[in-house]
């Protein structure tokens, strides 16, 4: 189910940007330039935040992300990024995934000579939850994500961000370190680049 959803997804994605021109500039990724974004998706977790609890798509705990983010090329093609990010549950078993967040990233944007620029990312953040697990007491989690993506050109300063990631979450329960897996199910957003 989960493979059928992110297929439409990207068929979807990829029969809108053949829509549009193929005649916008080329972005400019060079060395010293610097980015800003934002981005809105939708992840999912399993209970516990776990993706691993889920069995089927009706136990899926849907939650929104929003995230904001500066950037600079470190050499060309490579930005180094800090992030605020927020996270917010949809569903009463999701509200307990509400937190707010810092982070620092890595993403290496692909040039392949036209308006889309596919890209390999990590990033790691601290975050904070208000409502842990229902009881009613805060906590602080780390997490670690892989991402993949693409921008799409609109023109030389301003692309469109589509793509996917799974965050692992590490926080303290009692006298231990769990780790937990979500599904971002994917984002879309605008990158200017300056």
């Amino acid at each position: 189910m989960l493979r059928k959803i992110r297929n439409l997804f990207l068929l979807s994605m990829l029969t809108t940007l053949s829509s549009w021109s193929l005649s916008a500039q080329a972005l400019d990724l060079s060395e010293g330039t610097m980015s800003l974004d934002g981005k809105l998706g939708v992840s999912m977790s399993g209970a516990g935040n776990d993706l691993v609890n889920i069995k089927a798509l009706g136990d899926a705990q849907w939650y929104g992300n929003l995230n904001f983010g500066l950037g600079y090329a470190v050499i060309d093609g490579l930005f180094l990024d800090i992030n605020v990010k927020g996270t917010w549950g949809f569903t009463a078993a999701s509200k307990s995934r509400n937190s707010v967040g810092v982070g620092f990233g890595l993403d290496y944007y692909f040039d392949t000579s036209s308006i889309i620029y596919p890209y390999l990312g990590a990033s790691g953040g601290v975050n904070w939850k208000p409502n842990n697990d229902d009881n009613g007491t805060s906590a602080l989690f780390g997490d670690v994500t892989p991402k993949v993506g693409f921008l799409v050109s609109l023109n030389e300063s301003v692309a469109l961000d589509v793509g996917a990631a799974v965050p692992f979450n590490i926080q303290k329960k009692g006298t231990e370190y769990v780790t937990t897996m979500g599904f971002n199910v994917g984002w879309v957003g605008i990158k200017a680049f300056f």
